[in-house]
């Protein structure tokens, strides 16, 4: 799990199937942040067509780190865009409170849904000389990687707007040369389910400040997401070694079973389930805020 010492008690993880995914570290993204105790980066594998989570845990600890009686605001960003904000009221007798977020949660056509986070993989094509658009280029620069931010801040109001339109839309890059990613070991983007109904929804305007400043978070989390072949190449994860080819005629009874037994085992674990949309708050009451251009906010408060 992704943890910051000077930040004791927040986590920040990426699910997928209801398991935490595996974390790697590059030693190049380590001496970066050598000098930064509040900033981390991992690598985690991405399997095609899976749906993923992200889980945040928020200690009591939080509440106390550098100011004291704060309220704490989280901002997701993704592949480049703002997704979600939560903010977390302050109390004295403020519980631990875990969010959970699998999706993007939309008003259109008078209907409330949500659309899951999934996995895609990039189409990379050797011999491709396609020319890329500005926008899917400047796409490029954020794809396979998420991001999120902890802030301390000042609530000055809270006000409940009318309820408008409000979607948000991953791009599909398209087909992309290895001359196109220079050298850049990219294999995934994230896309969006098709929508689904779910429960209805609240929009708040809140007015808000930051204690230090925008540009002085309590903690960054760095996620970037690649496949298994591109994490091999990159020297993360040791690379399988090749099996042993023989055929069936000369395995024992035994070793047939064995055989069949892990491709049963391999195509039970290979199928994804759908990961559900929980709103945030274990053991705190939240209400979700929406504002236009693409902001999303969560009102978390602790239950009495």
């Amino acid at each position: 799990m992704a943890v910051l010492d000077a930040v004791p008690g927040l986590k920040v993880q990426v699910f997928v199937n209801g398991l935490p995914l595996l974390e790697y570290e590059d030693d190049e993204d380590v001496e970066q942040n050598r000098e930064r105790d509040d900033v981390v980066t991992k690598y985690v594998e991405a399997t095609s067509g899976a749906n993923f989570e992200i889980r945040y845990t928020l200690g009591t600890d939080i509440w106390t780190v550098d100011s004291p009686g704060h309220d704490v605001q989280s901002s997701l960003v993704m592949d480049g865009k703002r997704v979600e904000k939560i903010c977390y009221s302050y109390s004295p007798h403020r519980a631990s409170a875990i969010s959970k977020l699998s999706g993007v949660l939309s008003y259109r056509h008078g209907q409330w849904t949500i659309q899951r986070f999934r996995f895609s993989a990039l189409n990379i094509d050797e011999t491709s000389t396609t020319r890329l658009d500005r926008e899917t280029m400047e796409a490029l620069k954020y794809a396979g990687q998420m991001t999120v931010t902890f802030h301390a801040i000042k609530k000055s109001k809270i006000v409940k707007m009318p309820t408008k339109e409000r979607t948000l839309e991953f791009s599909n890059l398209g087909t992309l040369s290895e001359k196109m990613l220079k050298g850049q070991a990219l294999s995934h983007a994230t896309l969006l389910d098709p929508p689904k109904l779910c429960e209805k929804g609240f929009k708040y305007n809140i007015g808000s400040t930051f204690v230090h400043g925008k540009d002085q978070p309590l903690a960054t989390f760095h996620f970037k997401y690649r496949s298994r072949s591109a994490l091999q190449a990159m020297l993360l994860i040791p690379r399988t070694p090749s099996p042993e080819q023989r055929s069936e005629e000369d395995m024992t009874a035994q070793e047939l079973r064995d055989l069949v037994r892990n491709l049963r085992v391999g195509l039970k674990t290979a199928r994804v389930t759908p990961a559900s949309y929980l709103f945030p708050g274990t053991r705190c009451f939240c209400r979700s805020q929406h504002q236009e251009g693409g902001d999303s906010t969560f009102i978390c408060e602790a239950k009495a």
